[in-house]
Formats: C-alpha cells, structure tokens, sequence
C-alpha cells in the first residue's frame, strides 16, 4: 500500500492537495516522533535557533522622508512574490496603505524544500502557498496582478506592467505608487556555457521542479526499453548537478535517496543498479560557505552513498547528451554522457532589475542594483523606491567612513591613543558589532590584529594606525548572502519601515542589520549539516532540527499538516 502511494506522488506533476504521503523508509516510530516532536517541540528549538535579531546603535540612524503628498492611502506596489515581497505582503498595515502587487507568479513558495519536492518526497502542493490567501488576511484589500513588470518609471512615479493571462496575454497597463517594493529576485545564470540555457535544467520554481520530475520518469522509462544497450541505458541512468551549493547537494542527496530506497521498488533492479549521480563544482570543496568541517562531511556522507564528486572543475559545453567537464587543477578534459542535467551554480538579477540600474545614471556603471543601509535604490531623488531580496546588493557601512568618531569613543581616557584594554572593549561591544558587521571575524583576535598595525611598537594604537587598523577590517566585509533567510529579515525591517513613516512621515529609523542564525542543508540518508556561530556539526540530530526549522517556518497551517502528512 505504502508503495502506491510514493509512486502516485512521484508520477503525479499536477499539483493536487489530495495527494498522499511520503516514502517508505520512514518508520512507524519516527512517524509518531516527528507528528509529536514538530509540533511541540519544534517552537522551542526554533526559538533558540532564530529568534534574536540585531539591532543597531541610534548614533547610525537616519531620517526617512514621507513621499506620500495626496488624498487617501498612499499607494504600495510590490513586485514580486519570493520570500521578501512575501513578508512585507504579510505584515505591511493594510489600513494605512492602498497595496497592490505585480508578479507572474501567483503564490509564494518554500523554496528550502523545493528539492523534496522533485522526487516526491513532499508534494509541490506543501511547497506553495496562494498569494490571494495573503491578499484577504484579517479582511484586508490587496490587489494582486498576475503580469510581469517591464519598466520602472521612477520620475513619474509608476510602473508599466503586461498582462500573464492566457486570455489577454499582449496587453499592458500601469500603475502609480507612492512607494515602490523592488523584490523580483534572481534567474539562474549559466555563465554563457554554450548548451547549458537549452540543455540543463534549473531549479528555482515550482515549473522547475516539476519539469526534474517528469524528466526522471522519462529516463528510467526509455532506459526500460528492450532495444537499449548497456552504454545507453547508463547514460540514460547517469544525472549530473552542476553547482555544489546548498541546492546542488540538497538535491543530490533528495535524488539519492530515491534512487536507492524508492525506485527499486517501481523500477527492475538491473536498472536501478546503473542509475548513478554526479556533482560537478568549481571550489575545493562542496557547502564551500559553510565551514571547512561541514564541507568535509557532506563529502564523507556522498562518498558513502556513492554520489561522485568532481571538484575544481568547469563546465565547458553542454549538449544534448553529453556534458564537457575541465579540471581546473591540470587542465584535462573529460566528457560525462547524462540523462539529466540539473544546474545550480549561479544567480544572476532578471532583466527589470538591470533596466531599473541602466535607467539610473548614478548606477550605470554598477555590476548590480545598489541599495543603502535602508534599502533605498541609490540614485533615485524621491528616495520612494525600495528593492529587498536578491535582486539587489545592499552597501555596507564602512568603519573608515566614522574613524574620527569611533577613535574618540574608543578612547575612553580621551589620551589620544588606545590601549590593548581599550580596543578589546570597543571591538568586542555589542553596540559596534551590531553596526558593523564585519568585525565579528576579529572579536576572538582583536591582540593579533592590533599587534599588526602598532607600526612603532609602543603598545598602543594612535589615530593613523587606527585608520590602517579599521582599513583592514573593512577589507573583511562580505556582500550579504543571496539566501532565503536574508530576504526574509529585510522583508520584515521594510515592512516595519513603511508601517513606521505612514504613521510619522518625518520618523528616524535605524538601518537594515543582517544576523545570520546559522546554516542548514540535508546531505541524504536522513542526515543533515548545522552550520552557525555556536554549533558546526552533522547527523541524525541535524536533520531534524532542518525539518523541525521549515516545519515551524511554514506560512499556513495548511502547509504545516500538508507536511507532516507528506513526512509521515
């Protein structure tokens, strides 16, 4: 019985709130102590895990100007359903706003789970969540406009969108805004590997997944024709990732586990036997953000279950059944036959966002949109037009920028120089840390790095080796990461911004502060890593806390039932 179930999930790629749970392997006892644990516990253990949040000294606030000067709500247009536009859709003050959002795409989807979702381990249903659910919470008035955004007009204020419906695909229209949410987010960039955009497939969307889905079905059952032979039934059977990031390996261990514990149960074992895994990555290591311990053993994990690794290496060319692979170490080439190629090595902004900065003179020259500390698109007078998640990068406050200010507040006996005493209290203060993020590298090394820069060797730092001083830690400052958890905390800061300034048009807020709460990836055999400032480790205990984590982030309880019943 448990058997039909998992094959009706995997061949079914028509989303249905009917379909039925998860796969064989999970246990009776594990089915009762994940129902029980996740709902229990999986609050207390998420709170501890995600709960705090920085929050930045007054001294680096600034005064946010009103734009809205007419009758009425003032006008809110968001763009985009991902995980920012989702969090402001969800908590902006829709009695104070008139809002409105314009995306192709009508609901707002899970994306850690979307590799689950490729070969029925959880159905695309327990993924997604409709946008219009959002749009009539607590009585609210949203509109919602299935279409793409095509031009950001900011001197006049408005946007020009197309219609998506299959009805009236070729018509436009516009929209004013008062204020303007920014929150596209990005499309998968293949670096223009000749064959990748037309051969490999992406995994950013519920589509994506969907078309991984059917292309497996559709490996195992021409493999399964009498005419093949052995060379093309293991082409067939081979499936090469390319990109060794969370996504990559996600779905390379999701896929492994289907391969070796799902498929054998649809599939002759002579089939199943051949079907093997490749990961192709261009760093030294896989997870290669996370720390080296990590890396090494999700490397471990996939050397046990057999997935290759081909580490070092870029791809060359893509056709449409073979992939070239160069080793970036002594520069050979070798050419990987596959019947499935996925790609996850790379983002890049969609094309309204390079419009958007092409159309702002002070970013032509700019390799991405550029946003302030408030998340303001640089550039643009009126200051109304925001942009959250990762479409956009945000510029980071340098230490340089305040070293008079911040040399005199080191200085506590106001001597003119700083003590060892005095530069570990001023770097190891919350309040500073909190403003600038890059000197969390330096909080446990704050005697080396003043050992460096005391040129004259008389134990104290004055002003000009201060300014060398802060000079290097700013060369430590990183772009904030393109993840789902970033995206979801500037959604929130923007949404109390603009629920703040619609009630006090003048107000003084304080600046968007990423706090990174760790890391999670599944690496298969129900086994997960944690990656986070207190704890760096793997194991059975990881993989729960990765499914207790997204359980408890779910944005319905419908999706939280739909979930436990696909885990159960």
């Amino acid at each position: 019985m448990m058997s039909r179930q998992v094959l009706r999930r995997f061949y079914s790629t028509i989303p249905s709130s009917s379909s039925s749970p998860s796969p064989v392997r999970r246990t009776g006892r594990k089915i009762l102590f994940m129902v029980v644990a996740s709902t229990v516990v999986a609050g207390a253990a998420t709170y501890g895990y995600v709960s705090w949040s920085n929050r930045p000294s007054s001294s680096d606030c600034s005064t946010i100007v009103s734009a809205h000067s007419g009758q009425g709500k003032p006008k809110l247009v968001i763009l985009g359903t991902g995980w920012a536009a989702s969090e402001i859709i969800r908590k902006v003050d829709t009695q104070i706003y008139d809002v409105s959002v314009v995306s192709p795409r009508g609901y707002f989807l899970f994306t850690p789970l979307l590799a689950s979702s490729c070969v029925g381990t959880i159905n695309f249903t327990s993924v997604a969540e409709p946008l219009r659910n959002f749009c009539t919470r607590n009585n609210s008035t949203i509109s919602y406009y299935s279409a793409v955004c095509e031009q950001v007009d900011y001197a006049n204020n408005s946007v020009v969108c197309s219609e998506t419906s299959s009805i009236d695909e070729n018509r436009s229209f516009k929209l004013p805004y008062d204020y303007l949410v920014v929150a596209v987010g990005s499309v998968t960039n293949t670096m223009g590997v000749k064959g990748a955009d037309e051969f490999c497939y992406p995994l950013k969307s519920l589509d994506d997944a969907m078309n991984i889905r059917k292309r497996i079905i559709s490996c195992f059952e021409s493999a399964s024709y009498p005419n093949r032979s052995p060379a093309e039934i293991d082409r067939l059977l081979h499936f090469v990732v390319v990109g060794g990031g969370p996504t990559g390996v996600e779905f390379s261990a999701e896929l492994h586990d289907f391969l070796r514990e799902d498929a054998n149960r649809f599939y002759p074992k002579e089939l199943t036997d051949r079907a093997k895994i490749t990961l192709v990555q261009s760093a030294d290591h896989i997870l290669n953000t996370y720390d080296l311990k990590i890396s090494e053993y999700a490397e471990q994990q996939f050397a046990r279950t057999g997935i290759k690794l081909i580490t070092q290496a870029r791809v060359m060319s893509v056709s449409a059944d073979t992939i070239t692979v160069s080793s970036k170490v002594d520069k050979s080439t070798s050419v990987l036959p596959y019947g499935m190629c996925v790609w996850s090595a790379g983002v890049q902004p969609n094309p309204l966002v390079f419009s958007l900065k092409n159309s702002i003179e002070a970013q032509k020259h700019e390799r991405a949109l550029v946003a302030d500390e408030f998340l303001r698109v640089k550039g643009i007078p009126q200051q109304n037009v925001f942009a959250v998640g990762d479409c956009v990068t945000i510029n980071q406050k340098k230490m340089i920028d305040d070293m008079e200010r911040l040399f005199k507040q080191a200085d506590i006996n106001n001597d003119g120089s700083l003590s060892v005493g005095e530069l570990n209290a001023f770097y190891t203060s919350k309040s500073i840390r909190d403003m600038y993020p890059q000197l969390q590298s330096y909080v446990h090394g704050v005697a080396q790095l003043i050992a460096e820069h005391d040129i004259n060797k008389d134990g104290v730092i004055d002003f000009d080796e201060f300014k060398a001083l802060l000079s290097t830690v700013d060369k430590n400052m990183k772009s904030l990461p393109t993840t789902a958890q970033c995206a979801s905390q500037a959604g929130k800061y923007l949404s109390g911004v603009l629920n703040d300034i619609a009630k006090n048009p003048n107000i003084t807020v304080a600046p968007f502060r990423y706090a990174h709460r760790g890391s999670l990836a599944y690496v298969g055999g129900e086994k997960a890593v944690l990656d986070s400032r207190a704890y760096s480790g793997g194991g059975w205990i990881q993989w729960w806390l990765w499914r207790s984590t997204y359980f408890s982030q779910q944005v319905s309880l419908r999706n939280r039932i739909s979930l436990l019943v696909d885990w159960a």
